[in-house]
C-alpha cells in the first residue's frame, strides 16, 4: 500500500521538544513554537499543537479532534485540499485516475499504476509481483511482447537493409578488365576509377 495515509486526530500525550520547568514537563507547539501549557493538545504524525494551531497547510481551516486530516510530505492538509486535482500529485498513467492513499498500487521507474492497471500495453495481462517486464514510455510490456517487438524491430530493420542492398552482375568480359587493371594499380583514385568503367562499360 503506499506510503501515504490518513489518521484521526486525538487528544494524546506524546514526546516532542520539550522543556522541564519547576518540576512540570512541557511540549512546544509545532506550528507556533510556543510552549504549551494548556490541558490538552493534538497530535498529528510525530508532531503535537495547541488544539487552535492545527490547520490545513493550504486553506488554513481549522482541524480538531474530530477532523480527518492527511500528511503530504511535511504538510498536513484537510481532505478538500489533499483530493483536490491542483494539489494531488499521483495519476495513474493507465486510466488517468487519481491514486488515493487506501488504493493499492505498482511503481515502476517515476511512474504509480493502480494494481489492475499494472498490466501489458499489448494483451491487457496483468503482471505479478516479481514477473519480469519493461517500460515503453508509460507502457507496461510483458517478457513475451518485448521479445515480440523487438524482433518485429529487427525484422523491418532486416528487410530495410534488404531494400537498399543494389547488387551488380558483371560479365565475364567487365570481371576480366577489372582484375587486369585492379592488379596493376590496386588502389586507383576517383579518376582511374571513372575510366575503368567507362571501358568495362559499367554504369554508375
Amino acid at each position: 500500500m503506499d506510503v501515504e495515509y490518513s489518521m484521526k486526530l486525538t487528544q494524546l500525550f506524546s514526546c516532542n521538544e520539550s522543556v522541564y520547568k519547576d518540576g512540570v514537563t512541557y511540549f512546544f507547539c509545532s506550528a507556533c513554537k510556543i510552549v504549551i501549557k494548556d490541558e490538552f493538545y493534538l497530535r498529528a504524525g510525530s508532531k503535537i499543537y495547541h488544539e487552535s494551531c492545527l490547520q490545513c497547510a493550504i486553506c488554513q481551516i481549522s482541524l480538531n479532534e474530530r477532523s480527518t486530516c492527511f500528511l503530504r510530505g511535511v504538510h498536513i492538509l484537510c481532505p478538500k485540499d489533499y483530493y483536490n486535482e491542483r494539489y494531488f500529485v499521483n495519476k495513474c498513467p493507465k486510466c488517468d485516475r487519481f491514486i488515493y492513499p487506501n488504493d493499492w498500487v505498482r511503481r515502476a521507474c517515476e511512474y504509480v499504476y493502480h494494481l489492475t492497471c499494472f498490466a501489458c500495453y499489448t494483451c491487457g495481462r496483468q503482471l505479478s509481483t516479481d514477473e519480469e517486464y519493461a517500460l515503453n514510455n508509460d507502457h507496461i510490456l510483458c517478457k513475451n511482447h518485448v521479445i515480440e517487438t523487438n524482433q518485429n524491430k529487427y525484422d523491418a530493420a532486416n528487410k530495410q537493409n534488404e531494400i537498399k542492398r543494389i547488387r551488380t552482375a558483371f560479365t565475364i568480359e567487365q570481371l576480366h578488365i577489372l582484375q587486369n587493371n585492379f592488379t596493376t594499380d590496386p588502389n586507383p583514385d576517383g579518376q582511374d576509377l571513372e575510366w575503368i568503367s567507362q571501358i568495362a562499360g559499367i554504369k554508375k
